[in-house]
């Protein structure tokens, strides 16, 4: 094989392992098919790793290669006891893969969150995290409600930019 992964990949495959795994174990509900499935989607993402853009989610990159080898393996052991039809098997990698696209919207906003000054991050821990009210905040830093109202709503539109432009690039 010439296309070998680079080292980056091999970490996010390695620190896929244990989602990837619940994944599968949640669409399969059988430790030891799960674990089979799993090595078949190791294999997969091996071969696979010059498709992935760096930078991207790779979670939902694996996930989706993980359901496919799902798909695969129900349809060569069909004799078996299913546990889930078709349908909610989709329904159940269709909530693993919106978990992965909170994930990286979490990332997202936190490397935004971390480009803000001091001061706008503790306008937002003081509000957010500890719930003080604009009153507080107003008589803290020694300004008006008014002027703390409009500095937290466009702090929370730059937040917003910065986390939609982030994830129309691919990553955090």
């Amino acid at each position: 094989m010439t296309d070998r992964p680079d080292e980056g990949y091999l970490m996010e495959v390695t620190n896929s392992q244990r989602r990837l795994y619940a994944y599968v174990y949640s669409l399969l509900g059988n430790r030891d098919q799960a674990l089979d499935v799993v090595q078949e989607t190791n294999l997969v993402l091996w071969r696979r790793a010059g498709e992935f853009v760096s930078g991207t989610n790779f979670i939902a990159f694996a996930f989706k290669i993980a359901y496919f080898q799902v798909l695969a393996y129900r349809q060569r052991n069909r004799r078996e006891k299913l546990l889930f039809d078709d349908e909610l098997l989709g329904e159940i990698a269709q909530r693993f893969q919106e978990d992965a696209d909170d994930d990286a919207r979490q990332r997202a906003l936190e490397t935004c969150i971390g480009k803000l000054t001091a001061e706008h991050r503790e306008l937002l821990q003081l509000r957010y995290t500890e719930g003080s009210t604009i009153d507080m905040i107003a008589a803290k830093f020694s300004r008006s409600t008014g002027s703390i109202t409009m500095l937290l709503r466009r702090i929370r539109m730059a937040l917003l930019r910065c986390v939609t432009r982030s994830l129309a690039m691919g990553g955090a």
